[in-house]
């Protein structure tokens, strides 16, 4: 969501009163901070005013954004993690993908979808050395960099490294605004205290900061205390809270799902900073295989980094080719199914035309 309070209500308030879906306003209120940001640079200005033309001109092939997991590799072992019982201590483990496979994807989303931003994260991004060339590179194409970390390497020399290499935000997961909790759901010790020292860090150092998390039966978080921290170390955009994703450790663990009143409860409770991926229930997930897509570690092309069905590998299949197929899928399954995660849907594991590869 856009860092601001005003626009962030002024966009919850147009979206009930005009019965709009709060993403597609969202969406087009991020391209207008973005293209007016100091944070852009002329490239990706002109890459946000080409994005717009073909998104007139022609929709079908347009993509905004695209989630790039290169790996599986990661220290921690989160009870939620929606990449499942992978080996992420395996530091030589095959199921990867190399510098080139990467700028390949880069290179076909922007030249042929005309994409916008790039994201990337899963695993543990900061682990790849090739990180730096990798945001370096993407930037030089004119899109808008952001990773997702678990905070634990972000210390002076790799914030003063990413911020060299052109990153746009740094995007830190913090489950609970408790190290004791944090640490016992992350897996780790210190986690929470590494985290949140990186966040002080690359706020200190002029990097946009936000914070992802989620909500859970288990994990009862305390939204007000994180949104409570989120001010403390300075951030100015939202918390952005996830309700629970049914993939990967919690793929058929339903009894984490949240029933539509404990839903409707955390709605009218979360104020400011605090932006819910879905604000109301009629809300529908209108970035899953439309708006964005994922490419795994593996090369297959899936709907977002927590639906685990795969439209096609970009080893054997187009990015465009694969995007259109599963459009046209997601279109048909989001429209029916609002106020979470589409991974949570049983018609859609069951009918979609995806290949589940968890």
């Amino acid at each position: 969501m856009i860092n601001n309070k005003f626009i962030c209500n002024f966009q919850l308030g147009i979206s009930k009163y005009l019965k709009i879906d709060i993403h597609s306003i969202d969406n087009v209120l991020w391209i207008i901070f973005s293209l007016f940001s100091f944070r852009t640079n002329l490239k990706q200005k002109y890459n946000i005013l080409k994005y717009i033309f073909y998104r007139v001109a022609d929709s079908k092939n347009t993509l905004m954004r695209i989630f790039i997991c290169p790996s599986h590799v990661c220290q921690c072992k989160c009870v939620h993690c929606y990449e499942g019982e992978k080996d992420k201590k395996n530091y030589d483990n095959k199921i990867f993908l190399t510098t080139e496979e990467i700028k390949k994807v880069v290179d076909d989303f922007s030249k042929y979808l005309h994409g916008l931003d790039v994201y990337f994260c899963s695993g543990e991004i900061l682990l790849r050395k090739d990180i730096f060339e990798l945001i370096e590179y993407s930037k030089e194409k004119g899109l808008i960099v952001n990773i997702v970390t678990n905070g634990i390497l972000l210390d002076d020399n790799m914030i003063l490294n990413l911020k060299k290499a052109g990153l746009t935000k740094c995007i830190v997961s913090i489950d609970y605004p408790n190290d004791n909790i944090h640490d016992k759901l992350r897996g780790f010790n210190g986690c929470y205290e590494k985290a949140t020292n990186g966040i002080r860090l690359a706020v200190k150092a002029g990097l946009d900061v936000t914070i992802w998390t989620y909500i859970s039966r288990s994990n009862k978080n305390d939204l007000k205390k994180l949104g409570s921290l989120a001010n403390k170390l300075k951030i100015t955009s939202p918390v952005f809270v996830y309700f629970p994703l049914l993939s990967g450790k919690l793929f058929n663990k339903f009894e984490e799902n949240l029933t539509f009143e404990e839903r409707e409860y955390i709605r009218k409770t979360a104020k400011h900073p605090i932006s819910l991926e879905f604000p109301f229930e009629k809300t529908i997930c209108t970035g899953a295989g439309r708006y964005h897509l994922s490419i795994e570690p593996s090369g297959d092309m899936t709907p977002c980094p927590a639906t685990p069905y795969s439209y096609g590998n970009i080893k054997k299949v187009s990015l465009i080719k694969s995007f259109k197929y599963m459009k046209e899928d997601c279109q048909k399954f989001n429209s029916s199914f609002t106020g979470q995660c589409m991974v949570n849907n049983l018609d859609y594991r069951t009918k979609c035309k995806g290949k589940l590869i968890r």
